[in-house]
């Protein structure tokens, strides 16, 4: 029950917090209203920002944290459970000032970074209590320059990992906004690790491009060699992107009611059980299930009657606004009322079988 509020945390070498169950209960702990930035780039060493470690119930909330070192906000591979995170509402990115040449020089326009994932999630919560990472505003990943830091990875916003540990299960992924990024979310196992039972809903991204060439960039980038099955994608925005999705056969995935503004390419091939219905595409490519007869597909952006959407990002330090072209339905948009009128009915799929989030 501790809060931490209203703090400034800078230089750090290994994390600014760490909440961490040990031989007691780490529990109902909050770091809040609080800055976190600029931590020390060590080779071979990943430095959190804040760090989870089977600490349950645990609040993030109203933070800002640039670049930490490697991950901004990770939920470690420890095994114990992280039933009840709440990420909430924190501005959590990437600036130019770490950007690399992807070989040990820093350029403010390179393709890679000193620094991971920007959330990384590698443990799970539960059905009834899951692990929510809602309202936030993240940008600025880039691949992994190990020249620089860290020990690896490809340049994701929000990157859900099942490993030879733990399993990463039961997230809602909700409202969030994510730009500027190599990949939006990157979900991903190894070594017979699972990531399922996830629900992504509701959130915007925009403007996810291939920084480094020679790496996957996509909105929603689902693979591994593990069990990445039995995830909902509702309601989502996605706005000039160079690829929508790109994953194997994934099974059991529920695709209905997103709307995809000049995704360039699509890298899918619809496993077992999945299904995309009620989707709308402008400029974009689709995914083709039993249900896509129900989709709306036009071939100019022009034809969504979409207009700009506007936030406000860096809230605690230097606010600062951001317009997105073409990311806000019009009531003479298609799509407005033109979602799957029993979304979240199927079951065992996302974090619950309700059509209320």
């Amino acid at each position: 029950n501790v809060i931490v509020n209203r703090s400034y945390f800078t230089n750090m070498d290994t994390a600014a917090i760490v909440f961490e169950r040990g031989v007691s209960t780490t529990d109902s702990n909050t770091i809040q209203n609080s800055v976190v930035r600029d931590g020390q780039l060590k080779r071979n060493f990943d430095v959190m920002g804040i760090d989870i470690c089977n600490a349950t119930n645990t609040r993030i909330v109203n933070n800002e944290i640039r670049n930490p070192g490697s991950h901004h906000v990770q939920i470690s591979e420890c095994g114990g459970g992280v039933q009840g995170t709440i990420i909430e509402n924190n501005d959590l990115y990437f600036s130019s000032d770490v950007y690399t040449n992807c070989s040990g020089s820093y350029t403010r326009s390179g393709a890679c970074a000193g620094g991971e994932a920007i959330v990384s999630l590698k443990d799970s919560g539960t059905s009834s209590n899951p692990v929510k990472v809602v309202q936030n505003r993240i940008w600025g990943a880039r691949y992994n320059d190990m020249n620089v830091c860290c020990t690896g990875a490809s340049g994701s916003a929000i990157s859900p990992v099942g490993g030879g540990n733990t399993n990463s299960r039961w997230y809602l992924f909700q409202n969030n906004i994510i730009s500027d990024s190599q990949n939006a979310f990157e979900r991903t196992t190894w070594n017979g690790g699972s990531a399922i039972n996830h629900s992504v809903i509701g959130n915007l991204i925009h403007d996810i491009r291939a920084f480094r060439n020679s790496t996957t960039s996509s909105a929603f980038w689902w693979g591994g060699s593990g069990d990445v099955t039995k995830t909902e994608f509702y309601f989502n925005t996605v706005v000039d992107a160079d690829s929508l999705f790109s994953m194997g056969s994934n099974s059991e995935l529920d695709i209905r009611s997103n709307v995809t503004i000049n995704a360039n390419t699509i890298n899918v091939s619809p496993g077992s059980g999945t299904l995309a219905a009620y989707n709308a595409y402008f400029n974009s490519g689709g995914i083709n299930t039993s249900g896509s007869s129900n989709d709306i597909v036009r071939s100019t952006v022009a034809e969504s009657f979409n207009q700009a959407y506007c936030y406000m990002r860096k809230l605690r330090t230097t606010p600062e606004q951001v317009c997105v072209q073409n990311a806000k339905p019009t009531s003479q948009s298609p799509h407005a009322r033109a979602g799957d009128p029993v979304i979240g009915s199927r079951s065992g799929i996302g974090i619950s079988d309700s059509s209320v989030f």
